[in-house]
């Protein structure tokens, strides 16, 4: 049987043809067509395949459009990503060539031979960037390399200058020099470097003194004795100036605190920018603290170094008001009732001391003398009292040796000198001078 639509043989029973898929009639071979009648031939317009294999290619058509379109999308997108990258290449390209010629104009090799290899990496044929770079590193090993012999050279020259800035007294310059040196080559000439350095440090911290930059100078000396740390004048100006900034510290808040830093100083050394003067002012202000909280003790004894330094009728005064209330224990006169007249005697108390003039003796007509003696209730000498004297704004002081005596020899002017014991309770003696004479003073402990 052959098929009515292609022709194609039919063999055994089937409903389709195996060739285009066409639908048999009653799936039989050799079925007639028309009842059983002989087939005649029909001349009848061939009907449109719409199924079996024309719909196959069909739909194999379509999916390869679909395919094509979105290949297509893809190279196409591709395409452009590759566009936009190498404009971005070359971009960067163009920027690493710029920075090399920069380089290669200052004549800084190194970074202009990293510019030009990184345009080589981008875009080997970037313009004449490997004949730049070829050129660049030509340059490059011509560059002299420093010798030992160089390097000495180099360090004799900054030594020398720095030799002429130490003997200029450039300190500041010295510092700079010698930190240079020492970033070359640390190890050269060390020992005479460290020695201008040390210089340069510890006159910097005096000059810093000097300006009262006083925490700076204390910097300078800690720097020098890091240098030297056995050099006790550096030692001593470190000391001297870390007291004067602790009791700067504490000046006008806490009056203890900065009357025993720059008593310290003041013992140290009483010439020391304005030390006299802060140390006096800070015994007095911390005197009348303690009398106001009624520290009677106290405030004498703050009285009392206060006179040391500068003495006054008014000081003297206020200290022995101080010494009556601190033997009493309790308030007594005050400061105006404590002055006595000169005509009259004060009644002293059980361990005052009270002074007289027991003898007047000729001596050189030029000289004028106060001399004399400190005895206890046993009629010992007491050793290690002070002394003083005064005139007016005028006074010394002088310590007792072993026999108690003490002595005010070579006074310039002939008056009357007033004398007070400062270490224990006592009252003040007045003793007339004259050209010629010399005055001989005891005090006696009362009982």
């Amino acid at each position: 049987m052959q098929c009515p639509e292609c022709g194609h043989e039919i063999r055994g029973k089937t409903l389709f043809c195996p060739n285009c898929g066409h639908k048999l009639e009653n799936g039989a071979p050799g079925v007639p067509r028309n009842n059983g009648a002989p087939d005649i031939e029909e001349h009848t317009e061939p009907k449109p395949a719409r199924t079996g294999c024309g719909l196959s290619v069909g739909v194999l058509l379509i999916a390869a459009l679909v395919l094509l379109g979105i290949v297509g999308l893809g190279v196409g997108g591709a395409w452009l990503g590759l566009r936009d990258r190498a404009r971005v290449e070359e971009r960067a390209a163009g920027e690493h060539y710029q920075k090399g010629l920069t380089y290669l104009a200052q004549g800084d090799y190194e970074l202009a031979v990293a510019e030009f290899e990184a345009v080589f990496q981008i875009d080997p044929d970037f313009e004449d960037v490997a004949l730049r770079l070829g050129e660049t590193r030509r340059q490059l090993d011509a560059e002299p390399t420093p010798t030992a012999q160089l390097q000495k050279e180099v360090n004799a020259l900054y030594l020398d200058r720095l030799r002429e800035a130490h003997a200029a007294q450039d300190w500041p310059l010295v510092l700079s020099l010698a930190d240079q040196l020492i970033t070359i080559d640390a190890a050269y000439a060390r020992v005479e470097v460290d020695q201008m350095l040390f210089d340069a440090f510890y006159n910097l911290g005096t000059q810093r003194v000097a300006e009262d930059s006083m925490t700076e100078a204390v910097r300078y000396f800690e720097r020098a004795l890091a240098l030297q740390p056995g050099n006790t004048t550096v030692a001593a100006a470190k000391d001297l100036a870390t007291l004067y900034v602790d009791g700067i510290a504490y000046w006008g808040a806490d009056w203890e605190r900065a009357s025993e830093q720059f008593g310290v100083l003041y013992a140290l050394d009483a010439n020391y920018k304005d030390v006299r003067q802060r140390t006096f002012d800070a015994y007095l202000n911390y005197a009348e603290l303690l009398a106001e909280a009624e520290d009677w003790c106290a405030a004498r004894a703050q009285y009392t170094k206060a006179i040391e330094i500068v003495s006054s009728a008014d000081l003297v005064a206020a200290r022995q008001l101080m010494d009556e209330r601190c033997r009493a224990g309790t308030p007594t006169v005050t400061p105006e009732e404590t002055a006595t007249p000169e005509s009259e005697e004060t009644p002293a108390s059980q361990g005052t001391y009270v002074g007289s003039v027991v003898k007047q003796d000729d001596v050189d007509p030029s000289k004028i003398f106060i001399r004399g003696t400190v005895y206890d209730r046993d009629g010992t000498g007491l050793w290690g009292t002070r002394v003083q004297i005064q005139a007016w704004d005028w006074s010394a002081i002088a310590v007792t040796n072993g026999m108690g005596e003490f002595s005010f020899d070579g006074l310039s002017n002939p008056v009357t000198y007033t004398l007070t014991l400062l270490d224990v309770p006592s009252l003040p003696v007045d003793v007339p001078s004259a050209w010629g004479k010399l005055a001989l003073v005891e005090f006696h402990e009362s009982q």
